[in-house]
């Protein structure tokens, strides 16, 4: 993208009747100085957006790692209301219906 910005400010430029080819590649040079400057902004920016990204799924992984089957609950879980009142009767912080062939109750580890 920024080869093609500077080739079009390379042809305004020369339009402009620049005599002095000095001062045309002094501003040339400026504005690709500007160019790289604003690609390594858009660079960081990414950079950074992806690096929360990752560190929220990986936060969001932890905790769908501590899970267990419930020891009383009995059936295919349908309602993970039901699950979750099971799962805190056993001692468990709480519970839901995860999977999908079978619904299985899971409660959540301490």
């Amino acid at each position: 993208m920024s080869q093609t910005l500077i080739l079009y400010i390379k042809k305004q430029l020369q339009r402009n009747s620049y005599k002095d080819k000095d001062t045309l590649n002094s501003e040339l040079a400026r504005i690709s100085t500007i160019c790289v400057a604003m690609e390594r902004k858009t660079l960081g920016i990414m950079f950074f957006f992806l690096l929360v990204l990752t560190s929220d799924v990986c936060v969001k992984r932890a905790e769908a790692d501590c899970y267990t089957p419930s020891a009383h609950f009995k059936g295919a879980c349908f309602q993970s209301d039901n699950c979750n009142i099971q799962c805190t009767s056993e001692g468990h912080p709480g519970g839901e219906c995860q999977g999908f062939i079978p619904r299985r109750c899971m409660c959540i580890c301490d």
